[in-house]
């Protein structure tokens, strides 16, 4: 697949523009061969047209971005070993088989396709938080809090009545919580999955607080919300990588270095599909 993509690469750089469609130049030419049979560079084209373009075009221009911003240095290639090593820990015997069941023919295919991507992913997310670290805790108002969820509001009345008394949080949350809810202290942004009405008592508090019982009449259940820490730059650290590790974060990193990259597809072929499958990619008009 690697060398494919080099391949289409390839093609489309010798590619021209006519009405909006990327017309292959020299198309006869032949690329690759087969025993007796030729492949050329038309028919790799016609067939990179034909099988979801866009996400071989979304493959490529990653790559691009991940090359340009984070290349692979020492620091990338220890997080990949680091996790190579837990990988076959892991796994033992049973790690060629865990390749093979993900699509890896190698170690080494597993290694560069996955791990190493895997590691500039991360640190391109990284880059983008800490330089987008003001604006980030000024949208997404981290806050670290312990959450309680009830079947009856009579349960989350006295959860916090046994809370305002002293009373464990945890230990409250045994008693009274459901198992989704075992009042670990965490943190939430703006982004995170908490209902909704819970989730905005805890990103607008400004200070150490506990909520009154918080309904949910949909599914019929209340919550109680502590709010542990208000205040971001008591946390930063755990920001950074509570931040860095989510997939939502990861992706706005992402769309900020495809629009930062002026990020353009030409075919509308190319396009047209583009923008059914990674439309928030597109920046162009």
């Amino acid at each position: 697949m690697k060398k494919l993509i080099a391949i289409l690469a390839v093609v489309l750089l010798m590619t021209g523009c006519s009405d909006a469609r990327v017309k292959v130049t020299s198309s006869s030419t032949t690329l690759l061969t087969v025993g007796t049979e030729k492949i050329t560079k038309g028919e790799i084209f016609s067939s990179f047209m034909n099988r979801y373009p866009s996400e071989a075009v979304m493959t490529m221009a990653t790559k691009l971005i991940l090359a340009k911003e984070v290349p692979v240095d020492a620091a990338i290639k220890a997080v990949a070993d680091e996790k190579l090593a837990e990988a076959k820990e892991k796994w033992d015997d049973e790690f060629e088989d865990f390749l093979s069941a993900y699509g890896y023919e190698t170690e080494q295919e597993y290694y560069d396709k996955e791990l190493i991507v895997t590691a500039q992913t991360d640190a391109l997310t990284a880059k983008y938080i800490t330089d987008n670290y003001d604006t980030l805790i000024a949208t997404y108002k981290p806050r670290k809090i312990r959450v309680i969820q009830t079947s009856t509001q009579e349960k989350a009345v006295a959860a916090i009545k046994e809370i305002k008394e002293g009373a464990n949080f945890e230990a409250t949350a045994t008693k009274y919580s459901s198992t989704s809810y075992k009042g670990k202290e965490q943190i939430v942004t703006t982004e995170s999955s908490l209902f909704a009405a819970a989730l905005t008592f805890a990103t607008g508090a400004s200070v150490p607080t506990l909520s009154t019982a918080i309904e949910d009449a949909t599914n019929k259940v209340f919550y109680v919300v502590q709010v542990t820490v208000a205040d971001p730059a008591k946390f930063k650290d755990e920001i950074l990588t509570t931040l860095n590790s989510d997939a939502t974060f990861q992706k706005k990193a992402m769309l900020s270095f495809f629009e930062s990259g002026e990020f353009t597809v030409y075919d509308k072929t190319v396009y047209d599909e583009f923008k059914s499958y990674y439309a928030e990619y597109l920046n162009q008009k």
